[in-house]
């Protein structure tokens, strides 16, 4: 089962296809009979309710380099520095 668009799916299910609006509401159907518990069903239902009639776009995959996290360098040790510059000891 795949969406590939607004109210458009695909589904093989063994030697049965299906396509478009009758396999779209399929998919919604069995993607919402597989959560956990009736509370997160009913949130999920009532989400892609509003969004379907509201033609809002939902969650999308964030991509690219530009969404990683930067690196963050640690702060310089200021004790090591204190050590370097303290006048050893003559031997």
């Amino acid at each position: 089962m795949a969406i590939i668009g607004r109210n458009r799916a695909v589904a093989e299910i063994g030697k049965l296809r299906f396509g478009g609006y009758f396999a779209f509401l399929m998919w919604a159907l069995i993607h919402i009979l597989f959560l956990i518990d009736f509370r997160r069903k009913l949130v999920v239902f009532v989400e892609w309710t509003w969004l379907y009639f509201t033609g809002g776009r939902g969650a999308r995959l964030i991509t690219g380099d530009d969404r990683m996290p930067k690196v963050i360098q640690p702060p310089p040790d200021f004790r090591a520095k204190a050590r370097e510059s303290r006048p050893h000891a003559p031997s």
